[in-house]
């Protein structure tokens, strides 16, 4: 098989990254609503803080991609890539609930879920079975408050800032 590169490779890891998160947060009955809370809905790509978002939403945005050569004379290459998660939450709770769980999904905290590490692994998901392709390193894990005082709506949004770390030679190997 060829190794896997441009923007295919970029857009596994959002959408393994996504079903990583989705599945942990599944097991912890974030989307049924079993938590004293309404149900919580995880959306794949960035929601626009400018209009009102309801409460219990979670979007997760690709941000900036830096590469540096990792390997003198090859192509292997280190890609850091600022992912974004954005916790619009119900209330103070809520948001300290949601923000600490996800924190520790993607730390590695959560062994209960298979989450023992700060890797995370990368499929092909259009292929039945979904064949392993290659493993992530998740890096500087941070917790933020928003504070958008003129938007109520806003109230309780925390951003969850992590570096997704990818190694590979390219398809020249």
């Amino acid at each position: 098989m060829s190794e896997i590169v441009g923007g295919l490779r970029r857009r596994l890891i959002k959408d393994n990254l996504y079903y990583m998160i989705h599945n942990s947060m599944d097991q912890l009955n974030w989307f049924s609503g079993d938590l004293s809370n309404d149900p919580v809905e995880l959306i794949s790509e960035q929601i626009d803080s400018s209009k009102e978002i309801k409460p219990n939403k979670i979007s997760i945005s690709a941000e900036d991609l830096n590469t540096r050569e990792w390997e003198m004379g090859s192509t292997l290459d280190e890609y850091a890539w600022e992912i974004y998660i954005d916790i619009f939450a119900e209330d103070e709770s809520v948001g300290i609930h949601l923000s600490g769980d996800i924190y520790d999904i993607l730390t590695g905290k959560f062994t209960s879920l298979g989450r023992s590490d700060n890797r995370f692994n990368v499929y092909n998901l259009a292929v039945d079975g979904e064949p392993f392709l290659f493993s992530c390193e998740l890096r500087n894990v941070e917790i933020g408050r928003v504070r958008e005082w003129n938007k109520p709506f806003n109230k309780y949004w925390w951003v969850i800032g992590v570096t997704v770390v990818d190694y590979y030679y390219g398809d020249g190997g």
